[in-house]
């Protein structure tokens, strides 16, 4: 990478669910309907049977949640967010409670528990919304501005209940490496992938230093002479960005996962 981003994500291998398929069968109640019989009520019991098919209909559990006013992909864009600006100090910092319940607020939609889902996200100010029309079958999480308006530089993050294909896309540095959030959004879009993960902030919006090893130069001062900052969401891991990484890894561990990040030469890396 352009900043010294450590390399190495290793690919998870996929529980041997089937989750797609989890709905479409259709197992007979008896055998009744298979052997002959003269009354006539036999061919009513055959015809009922034809009800049965609507328990094979897939139900988009992000039906449920309420809508998300002026929809999924519009919440990642700069002006509805309104990213902390670098050494601005205004990222905030998730709590460890936090960090748990917009977790656990995910998983419980991915086990279906949709009021679980809304009530664990409502608890720590985080919007739990769906997508209409095109974006039917989409669920956004985002957090919501403190009083005032101001926002909190938090992550966002999208998941395609349905159809989705095998990838998980993650943008840590939007407002830093250029076009990396328009690509993220198109990508998420275009590829129907599973889920889009996008950081909040600038990765230069804290002063704080980072836990993690490694030294850089992004910004400003001597380069590779600092440590990274805790706004900086590839190198953070006590974030909302890395926990739904996590739980979405761990749930669909087949899933491809990318990270977009802008380079410095040509081509792609």
């Amino acid at each position: 990478g352009d900043d010294g981003v450590p390399s190495g994500c290793s690919c998870l291998d996929r529980p041997s669910g089937d989750d797609d398929d989890s709905g479409s069968s259709i197992v007979p109640d008896d055998d009744d309907s298979a052997v002959a019989d003269d009354d006539d009520d036999s061919a009513i019991d055959d015809d009922d049977s034809s009800g049965d098919d609507d328990s094979a209909v897939v139900i988009d559990i992000s039906e449920f949640l309420p809508p998300c006013q002026g929809g999924v992909t519009t919440a990642f864009t700069n002006d509805e967010l309104s990213p902390p600006g670098p050494d601005s100090d205004g990222y905030l910092r998730t709590s460890p409670d936090t960090l748990a319940a917009v977790a656990n607020s995910l998983q419980a939609l991915l086990d279906g528990d949709y009021q679980i889902a809304l009530g664990l996200a409502a608890l720590v100010d985080f919007e739990l919304c769906s997508g209409e029309g095109a974006e039917y079958g989409t669920a956004l999480w985002r957090a919501r501005p403190l009083n005032g308006g101001v926002t909190t530089g938090r992550t966002l993050f999208a998941w395609r209940s349905l159809d989705a294909r095998p990838l998980i896309v993650g943008v840590p540095h939007p407002w830093f490496e250029t076009n990396t959030l328009e690509q993220g959004v198109q990508a998420f879009h275009e590829l129907q992938a599973r889920a889009l993960i996008v950081s909040g902030t600038h990765r230069c919006a804290n002063s704080s230093e980072s836990p993690c090893s490694g030294t850089t130069g992004v910004c400003g001062g001597d380069p590779g002479a600092q440590a990274y900052r805790e706004s900086d969401m590839a190198h953070m891991d006590a974030t909302v960005y890395q926990r739904i990484h996590e739980v979405l890894s761990e749930h669909y561990s087949e899933d491809w996962v990318i990270s977009l990040h802008g380079m410095s030469d040509d081509g792609i890396s």
